[in-house]
């Protein structure tokens, strides 16, 4: 069975304002499946994201989906970035900016 990934709908997070702040740890104002989330960023850049529940870590997998092309006549398709934790039946996930 393939591993479904459920992305919650709605504008992506501005994750590059938090890289804009300079180096530290900031919690996300959203949550995933009861996870807090934090990125990490060191010289200006998002190196990291961790998650905690309950005070116990939780992995966060940051991903990228690229389209594989164009049809004719189409607008081009954008990448999207999400970060995601693990569930039950595969991973929730949150678009944030590329």
């Amino acid at each position: 069975m393939p591993i479904q990934y459920r992305v919650d709908e709605g504008d992506p997070y501005p994750t590059g304002e938090l890289a804009r702040k300079g180096d530290g740890r900031y919690q996300l104002e959203r949550e995933l499946d009861g996870v807090q989330i934090h990125a990490v960023v060191r010289g200006g850049e998002i190196a990291a994201f961790e998650g905690t529940r309950d005070g116990a870590a939780v992995p966060v997998t940051a991903i990228q989906i690229h389209p594989s092309g164009n049809t004719h006549g189409m607008l081009p398709a954008r990448s999207r970035c999400c970060i995601c934790v693990p569930t039950d039946y595969g991973y929730i996930c949150y678009e944030t900016d590329c």
